[in-house]
């Protein structure tokens, strides 16, 4: 908490002494009684102070949520003794939206009673990352202006975690289509060292080992001397890879709505890299234009 000496009371006591040495020196008895209204201002201003134990409570209704998420703000505000005006706010991240209610609250101290007041409202996170929120602040004025205004905090500085918001991708089936055949449960590679499980016959094509043609069924389906013989085809081993290209790029950077645009590339590449993990494949990714 911090206070400082007001320069309103000093100006007052100058008014006082200028207006009081005027009617003195010109003999005017009125300017004299105008000079006591500046004095006596100060004086019983001076008497008063500005609220000084103020406490600042404050509830989040969760700890962590995911991109574009809503988290709901509540704080709770006491003021024991003084008089004068209180403001409470709270300073938020960069990267955290209002979308409903204020994040301040203005409110008047009496002389009489204590006064309770609360405020509450709603933010959304626009990006991913650990965030601090930082204590509620405020702020007392003195009623008259008389002494400068006195700065504290709740001490209540919170950590909030933001998460990627995952979406579950699903192949598209078209109901005029019947008969398909449900995804594999695992994606063998085609580019890797052929195992022993037998696949299918095809055609010769120009790099297939020799070893690999079955003379037994090319003797059989041969018509002509230019018909290419067949090959075995055996599975692959190994699991399908899958490569990710991310553009990180700066350009991507700037807001644009809720979200800028990176984050969605970055949900969207999150979001494919958990759909082929689930197939068992292996996924990679490469991010480019970054620095």
């Amino acid at each position: 908490m911090r206070k400082l000496v007001g320069k309103e009371s000093s100006e007052l006591l100058w008014s006082f002494i200028a207006l009081f040495l005027l009617g003195f020196f010109l003999l005017n008895p009125i300017l004299i009684y105008v000079s006591l209204i500046p004095l006596l201002t100060m004086f019983f201003g001076l008497m008063f102070d500005q609220p000084k134990n103020v406490k600042v409570e404050r509830l989040l209704s969760k700890r962590s949520l995911t991109v574009g998420g809503v988290l709901e703000v509540s704080v709770k505000i006491s003021v024991q003794d003084g008089v004068g005006k209180v403001i409470v706010y709270d300073d938020l991240p960069e990267c955290f939206k209002v979308v409903e209610g204020s994040n301040r609250i203005v409110v008047w101290k009496s002389l009489r009673r204590k006064l309770k007041a609360s405020f509450s409202y709603k933010v959304k996170c626009l990006k991913r990352g650990s965030y601090i929120l930082p204590a509620t602040k405020w702020v007392s004025e003195h009623p008259l202006g008389l002494k400068k205004s006195i700065w504290g905090d709740g001490k209540n500085s919170i950590r909030i975690s933001v998460y990627l918001n995952l979406s579950t991708l699903e192949i598209f089936k078209s109901r005029y289509a019947v008969n398909l055949p449900s995804p594999p449960t695992m994606r063998i590679s085609r580019i890797g060292h052929p195992s022993t499980d037998f696949k299918d016959i095809r055609r010769y094509v120009f790099g297939d080992s020799v070893k690999s043609i079955n003379w037994k069924a090319t003797a059989r389906r041969l018509l002509t001397v230019l018909d290419l013989p067949l090959v075995n085809e055996y599975e692959r081993e190994g699991k399908e890879t899958v490569w990710i290209f991310l553009n990180a790029s700066k350009d991507l950077e700037s807001s644009s709505g809720f979200k800028d645009m990176f984050e969605h590339l970055v949900t969207a590449a999150a979001s494919i890299a958990f759909y082929y993990l689930n197939k068992n494949c292996r996924v990679g990714m490469y991010i480019y234009n970054g620095g």
